[in-house]
């Protein structure tokens, strides 16, 4: 009996997985890849050439987007597709299954498959993650999943488990922590007979991730590497150079509202309902004894370090997904209440379920238009691009690329030297260049790169960059890409 009850448990879930690969599917697998994307998919391809993750690209991310990338990347192989749809297919993969386990854990907080499914439902509708699921790849898509993979075991005490989601998530995005350190401490909240064993067997999934990435940062003789981006950079070299106090409220207030805006009244609401929640629960516990036991207790310890968090340092559209669990959450048991309502009022469950399939024909339906409103086809002007650029100067043209990435990924070109982005990295790394910003010219000039993809450029070094590159190099047009060609080889083709 029950071993049926949790057969049935997982039919919500998976049918969720079904209308999400659906969903995402009607957005397309051909936008435009774009820089960070990029820069993601070039560590990817590193990776599987020996340079691992930190020696390929400054990211001061976790270390395990460039490793999913580059799975990705490896199967493209035997898939005999090009190798960033190959990486496009495996997050869709994820973004799949991160829709899954959302009403998975809707369900079991809330003891209702029909909340599973609404929440699902809703959270297929922040088009946001829906780009980052088909047209990435984007690295907090596989952070999401692993986090609320944390909060499910967790809520289900599956400490083992919980440990190992926890972990990864955060060696995904450093923030995240707070995830696996609020199971550690449930964990060893425990009553007495099962304290010790919850504790070891979380510490013990937090453990393998970390020492397996060790091993390979290891055995790649690159743990400073690991170090000095992972932690170092982050408590001593991050700076945003926020200005003012009203600009850590307004930088996460704008991106919202620029990015998510066709979701702002269900945002808005989401925020209520999960204020909700906490009352709710709260109200119900005697002791802190009963709020250890609570299965709603890791969701609601971890809404509030990020929402803090956010207005330190808020960049993009995926900074939110981290309160998409909780506010998914909220938004299915609103509606679930506000259906419940109804169908109390009318006395008729026949009703009821008619209200649910238009609820969720409605969800499906909006998000779909959406979702096609929105595509494009950019990727294959890029792809083509690629390709002219090949046939005019050949497989082994030298491309060097300074903040356009996808160039080099799609050319599938190597950089000789670690590619940076961003106009603050790039001059924060050059003041620890051994030689400084003379000795990196040396070596671009030993490399002769024969093409130049130069991205949107300022800082303290962009003057004498631009001077060198215009005295040697003329620019010309591929498809959507601006490209500096030496003239030496302009004038020979």
């Amino acid at each position: 009996m029950i071993a049926a009850t949790r057969q049935r448990a997982w039919l919500m879930p998976a049918l969720v997985f079904l209308l999400a690969a659906g969903v995402y599917a009607s957005a397309g697998f051909h936008n435009t890849l774009i820089r960070d994307g990029g820069g993601y998919l070039y560590a990817g391809q590193q990776v599987l050439k020996g340079v691992p993750p930190y020696q390929s690209i400054f990211t001061h991310k976790g270390p395990v987007a460039p490793l999913v990338v580059a799975a990705g990347v490896a199967l493209s192989g035997p898939l005999g597709l090009e190798d960033v749809f190959a990486v496009r297919g495996l997050f869709y993969l994820i973004g799949c299954l991160t829709a899954a386990a959302v009403s998975l854990l809707a369900a079991e907080l809330l003891h209702s498959r029909r909340v599973g499914l609404l929440a699902g439902l809703v959270f297929l509708s922040f088009y946001p993650f829906t780009q980052g699921a088909t047209a990435g790849p984007e690295p907090k898509l596989p952070m999401l999943l692993f986090v609320m993979l944390s909060l499910y075991f967790t809520a289900t005490r599956r400490w083992l488990w919980a440990g190992a989601a926890g972990s990864l998530a955060a060696l995904t995005w450093q923030p995240t922590i707070i995830y696996p350190a609020t199971t550690l401490l449930l964990a060893l909240l425990q009553a007495r007979p099962q304290r010790a064993r919850a504790a070891l067997l979380t510490i013990a999934g937090g453990a393998v991730p970390v020492l397996a990435i060790v091993a390979y940062f290891a055995e790649r003789r690159a743990l400073y590497d690991l170090v000095d981006h992972f932690i170092l950079f982050n408590v001593a070299g991050l700076d945003r150079g926020v200005p003012s106090l009203l600009d850590y409220i307004r930088t996460p207030v704008q991106v919202v509202t620029a990015s998510y805006y066709g979701m702002l009244v269900p945002i808005a609401i989401g925020f209520v309902a999960v204020a909700g929640l906490f009352v709710w629960r709260i109200s119900r516990l005697w002791s802190w004894r009963d709020a250890v036991a609570d299965p709603f207790t890791p969701l609601l310890l971890t809404f509030i370090p990020p929402l803090l968090w956010s207005f330190k340092d808020f960049q993009g559209a995926p900074d939110f997904y981290v309160f998409l669990p909780a506010l998914t959450v909220g938004l299915g048991l609103w509606l679930e209440t506000a259906l419940r309502y109804v169908e109390g009022r009318a006395s008729r469950p026949a009703l009821g379920r008619a209200l649910t399939a238009a609820v969720c024909a409605a969800l499906i339906g909006m998000t779909v238009l959406s979702n096609l409103a929105q595509r494009d086809f950019e990727l294959d002007r890029q792809l083509q691009a690629a390709r002219d650029i090949e046939a005019r100067f050949g497989p082994d043209v030298r491309v060097l690329a300074r903040g356009r990435p996808y160039v080099l990924a799609l050319l599938h070109k190597t950089s000789p030297t670690p590619i940076m982005n961003c106009n603050y990295v790039f001059d924060l790394e050059m003041s620890k260049f051994p030689g400084g910003f003379e000795e990196w010219m040396r070596q671009i000039e030993a490399f002769d790169p024969e093409l130049v993809a130069l991205g949107k450029s300022s800082g303290d070094y962009v003057d004498p960059f631009m001077a060198w590159l215009e005295a040697r190099y003329t620019p010309r047009k591929f498809g959507p890409w601006r490209i500096y060609i030496k003239n030496t080889r302009l004038a020979g083709s």
